[in-house]
């Protein structure tokens, strides 16, 4: 009896400030709209919570005065010091995203990636400019999936392909659009610094703009334009090749000795035995008679 009447003197004893939790209240907002951000968080060196659905927040500080760090998803996150208990609002600025909007252009209009259907692919300016060249064709060249480049083919210049061969005896060739109109002529004619983006379509939605001419995929090329109240804006583009200076007179030729023994060679692999054989009584070169003679 006598020991917990003791113990509850001390208790009395002792200041209750010493034991006390002080509380920082504050609300978040945001600095634009004044609106309360909801679930922020707030973080002190030793402590640290989340605003309400009303964007208040309530914790525990050891001290009058302290730093907080309060984070928000998509807000920069704001360091502040408090120098009193008293509630007060702290205000997040949002973040400015860099983030540019990919713009698909159909050839017919223009629609963000996000509502575009179908297969697509958009080489900008910036990617088209990567490879040095004189033609458009060659800039897309290993830069566009599904476009394919038929160089193989003999009697097939500039021959181009999208997902594969679509006809066989018709025209195999895409559609050119070139500033939303159909382009039939020669695509080496078009200057590839004139050209601001290009935009690949490579199945069946585009036949619904461009109907049937649409069967081999279309190559959408925008060009680049002035723009009403813009300053004027310069570019330049220089290209350079260095090579050895080439000798007009020289002529590459086999010495005669050489001509022998490839002749000879060929002759044992009975490579004239069709035209030493044939009745039209083919020419042949001496090496050639003296072989057969011997």
């Amino acid at each position: 009896m006598k020991k917990l009447i003791y113990i509850l003197f001390v208790l009395q004893a002792c200041p209750l400030a010493s034991v006390a939790q002080r509380v920082l209240t504050g609300c978040v907002l945001d600095s634009a709209s004044r609106t309360p951000l909801a679930g922020a968080s707030v973080r002190l060196k030793s402590s640290g919570g989340q605003t309400g659905p009303d964007g208040i927040f309530h914790i525990r500080v050891a001290a009058d005065t302290g730093t907080l760090l309060i984070t928000y998803t998509g807000y920069r996150p704001l360091f502040t010091r408090f120098t009193d208990l008293g509630s007060q609002n702290y205000y997040l600025s949002p973040l400015t995203s860099n983030l540019k909007e990919l713009v698909v252009s159909t050839g017919y209009q223009q629609l963000p990636a996000d509502r575009a259907t179908g297969s697509f692919s958009t080489v900008d300016n910036t990617l088209l400019n990567r490879r040095v060249s004189t033609d458009v064709l060659s800039r897309l060249e290993d830069v566009t999936p599904g476009l394919i480049f038929n160089r193989n083919v003999p009697g097939r210049v500039n021959d181009i392909s999208i997902r594969g061969q679509a006809t066989l005896f018709s025209n195999a060739q895409p559609l050119i659009v070139l500033d939303n109109f159909p382009y039939d002529g020669d695509l080496n004619n078009i200057n590839p610094n004139d050209v601001e983006n290009i935009t690949v379509l490579k199945d069946a939605a585009a036949a619904s703009i461009w109907g049937s001419r649409a069967g081999n995929g279309v190559i959408v090329i925008t060009t680049k334009k002035g723009h009403y109240n813009r300053p004027v804006h310069v570019s330049f583009n220089s290209n350079v090749t260095v090579g050895a200076k080439p000798n007009l007179f020289y002529a590459t030729k086999m010495s005669t000795s050489d001509f022998i023994d490839v002749e000879q060679v060929l002759f044992s692999r009975g490579f004239y035995n069709n035209s030493a054989n044939s009745p039209n009584h083919t020419a042949l070169t001496p090496v050639v008679d003296l072989l057969l003679a011997a």
